[in-house]
């Protein structure tokens, strides 16, 4: 039996519950479609098709996105990028090698190394302007390269062993950085993220109280935000739930204004982010697609504006206005795995 109908978000609100009676019992293999469409700022989504699965008692229900339904992962481009983290690796303050003109992964965002905005207590460090930090450090056992989220009790210290102090209001105690941070970005190198991109990377996640690990996008030209923002991967975790874990788009909508779109991770059936995942993306002429491990799970029209795009990679502390505050003794330091990260064209 067809059943329709409308399904209101106030600002605010990320979650709602809907009930949908059936006509017969499911039984434990039973299913059904329910196809929605989402009406954001103006512009529709359409047609978005899942599959519903329920045993017979209704509990444990999941709803699992249908790939036919969605843009399968690109073929026939060309890579233009490809990272691996070798023996060679390496990642500067500056974005350069020691030449000043070969461009490397960058230690900081291009605003800085806090993130006042978010209220993070996390500062982005850099081994060689941070001393006794260690942002990265390759793993003696798989020689993978590990991004660092670490606690330092007295302070995370500038290049002159002085703290260094919060820069957001209201300031917790102590008053000065404890977290220190890690992210590397593509910003000074060649690579231009564009329409008609598939973005990849392959990384293991950790899954501790706290942390927020992010593999993302943002625009190399300064913008007011958010012109452009893909969050591909990211985890709130929180008490070592899977409560805030999802995929994002951000962008500036014809009034000026934010406008998002997220997916919510939960259903797509990982239920281990602690092992390697490949995470995609395709920033296609009309829509744009997520994939993990090469299956789809989401897509939305192409709503973002033509501009160059760098990669960020990193883990930090879960921001105030989301928390908890990392527990120390039981929490850190956490570890970032990668794999690898490649772009196609």
């Amino acid at each position: 039996m067809m059943q329709g109908g409308f399904l209101d978000f106030n600002p605010g609100e990320q979650h709602k519950t809907i009930t949908v009676t059936t006509t017969k019992d499911l039984g434990v293999t039973g299913n059904f479609n329910i196809a929605y469409s989402i009406v954001t700022s103006g512009m529709t989504i359409p047609d978005w098709n899942s599959l519903i699965h329920s045993d017979p008692v209704g509990v444990n229900t999941k709803i699992v996105p249908k790939a036919t339904s969605l843009p399968t992962r690109p073929t026939g481009l060309v890579k233009i990028f490809e990272e691996n983290f070798g023996p060679d690796w390496t990642a500067t303050d500056t974005g350069f090698l020691a030449d000043g003109v070969t461009p490397c992964w960058r230690t900081r965002h291009g605003h800085g190394r806090t993130q006042p905005g978010n209220k993070e207590i996390g500062y982005y460090s850099d081994p060689v302007i941070n001393p006794g930090t260690n942002s990265w450090i390759r793993d003696p056992v798989t020689g993978k390269v590990q991004l660092q989220l670490e606690y330092f009790p007295d302070g995370v210290k500038d290049i002159n062993g002085n703290n260094i102090p919060y820069d957001f209001v209201p300031v917790p105690a102590p008053g000065y950085f404890q977290f220190s941070s890690t992210v590397l970005t593509t910003q000074r190198m060649a690579l231009d993220v564009l329409p008609g991109c598939y973005v990849e990377g392959r990384m293991s996640m950790p899954v501790k109280l706290g942390t927020w690990p992010a593999f993302w996008l943002l625009p190399k030209a300064f913008q007011t935000w958010p012109s452009i923002e893909v969050d591909f991967f990211e985890g709130f975790w929180n008490a070592l739930t899977l409560d805030k874990i999802g995929s994002t788009s951000h962008w500036k909508n014809a009034t000026g204004g934010h406008s998002m779109f997220g997916e919510d991770l939960r259903h797509i059936g990982i239920t281990d982010y602690t092992q390697p995942l490949t995470w995609g993306w395709y920033w296609g002429e009309k829509e744009v697609t997520f994939y993990i491990n090469d299956i789809p799970y989401s897509s939305h029209p192409n709503v973002f504006p033509t501009m160059p795009c760098f990669l960020l990679l990193d883990i930090t502390t879960a921001p105030q206005v989301v928390g908890p505050i990392p527990d120390p003794a039981n929490t850190l330091p956490a570890k970032m795995t990668m794999d690898w990260v490649r772009v196609w064209k």
